[in-house]
């Protein structure tokens, strides 16, 4: 199964725009971590969708917060362990 359709079975409503970040991202990170932390994103997008009572901002807050997870990881502020251990 590909990435879009795990996020699509997850509820998960990715833009075109999210696929170009996300890639742009995974440039940056060691190939061999790519599919722990596509999991670790789906989650956080996922849990913080759930956590959010308004239906309209769901996928908004999921995708900052998911997004913010992988740009940290990119820009170097997020230890890669702590991404391997959980993914």
């Amino acid at each position: 199964m590909t990435f879009q359709l795990h996020c699509s079975s997850l509820g998960i409503e990715l833009l075109s725009d999210d696929i170009k970040f996300i890639k742009s991202q995974l440039l940056r990170l060691p190939r061999q971590d790519h599919k722990g932390i596509l999991s670790k994103y789906a989650q956080i997008w996922v849990d913080s969708m759930i956590q959010c009572d308004n239906v309209i901002r769901q996928q908004n807050i999921g995708r900052r917060n998911a997004n913010n997870y992988i740009r940290e990881l990119g820009n170097g502020t997020t230890g890669r362990m702590q991404v391997v251990q959980r993914g």
